[in-house]
């Protein structure tokens, strides 16, 4: 009876309501807006400038590789334009002006806000390091959102940022160089390459910054032991600290010889200002020389010439054309003189 009575109950089955569909609109990349290669190369008031490391180089994206040595000090430039883990530069020498793509990771990394710290010592202490807005670092490993940057200038230190700490771009017209103390009955002192800063008056897991050159700092006070207290102050970095000759010297990071120049040409044209300089033949112009300049030029083609010449990365070459090197194809008449 029961199974009659639920055979003929006409009861209707519960169908659970079919799920709308969800919709998601594709993910729309900003479209890359290409960049006038020549006329990016005029200065930019206020442009905010980067560091690249030297190392390979290209003219043209996707373009061989240029396997310079170049110099050891970091080379001033302005980013133009980015594509995946490489950025478009502009580099302004006093004889020319040009872009090329380098890979990102050559950037150097640059404070967005200042960045004060001391090594915990298990106990209060007013000296610290503090790394201004704008200064120059090098990133040297990451983790949990953390990157361990150095920094070296007159004083060199070691420490960890949040990563969004960090940015590949300082603001134009920062100060630079030492800055006064404001306190004018200090006496300076001459710290050695190597003199290591300190959190306490004796060594010990509390260092705080190590001098790079034989540079002169305040003396606050002379303590005991042949210590004494210091001070720095400059547009990149504030050290507090304390530090003696007498003990041994701590490592330093700095190239082995930062002011050996990168190779250089061997010139034999004097070519005109305004020269327009190509990645390769037949390719794009990237840049032109300002006033007349001597370079090294040597003959390939139907009028085409590869004129070198002197940069931070060493030689660089670049496909030109013309009737003669003083007939050659110009890219803007502001390039004919030295701004």
């Amino acid at each position: 009876m029961l199974l009659i009575a639920a055979c003929g109950s006409g009861a209707t089955p519960v169908v659970a309501p079919r799920p709308e569909p969800v919709t998601t609109r594709p993910a729309v990349e900003e479209p890359h807006v290409p960049i006038d290669p020549i006329a990016v190369l005029a200065p930019v008031e206020d442009q905010p400038m980067s560091w690249l490391s030297p190392g390979p180089v290209q003219l043209e994206l996707g373009g061989a590789g240029i396997e310079s040595p170049g110099g050891s000090r970091p080379i001033e430039v302005a980013i133009v334009d980015r594509s995946s883990n490489f950025v478009r530069v502009v580099v302004r020498l006093p004889g020319a002006r040009f872009s090329l793509w380098s890979d990102r990771a050559r950037l150097f990394g640059v404070l967005a806000k200042d960045h004060r710290f001391a090594p915990q010592s298990g106990r209060p202490t007013e000296m610290f390091v503090l790394l201004r807005a704008g200064a120059r670092v090098k990133r040297l490993a990451r983790k949990t959102k953390q990157t361990q940057i150095r920094y070296v200038g007159a004083i060199e230190v070691e420490t960890w940022v949040a990563d969004e700490l960090l940015g590949d771009q300082a603001p134009a017209g920062r100060r630079k160089g030492k800055r006064p103390s404001g306190r004018p009955r200090l006496r300076s002192a001459m710290l050695f390459p190597g003199s290591i800063i300190r959190t306490e008056p004796q060594w010990g897991n509390n260092q705080l910054a190590v001098a790079v050159d034989d540079y002169a700092v305040d003396s606050v006070q002379e303590l005991a032991d042949g210590w004494m207290e210091v001070a720095y102050d400059d547009g990149d970095i504030s050290v507090r600290g304390y530090s003696s000759k007498r003990q041994p010297p701590g490592q330093l990071h700095r190239p082995k010889d930062p002011d050996a120049p990168p190779p250089m040409i061997t010139p034999n044209a004097k070519v005109v200002g305004g020269t327009c300089l190509y990645s390769k033949r037949e390719g794009e112009a990237i840049g032109y020389l300002v006033g007349d300049r001597d370079v090294q030029l040597d003959p390939t083609t139907s009028g085409w010439w590869t004129l070198s010449i002197d940069t931070p990365w060493g030689p660089l070459g670049f496909a030109t054309k013309g009737s003669s090197a003083q007939a050659m194809t110009a890219c803007a008449p502001v390039a004919t003189s030295v701004p």
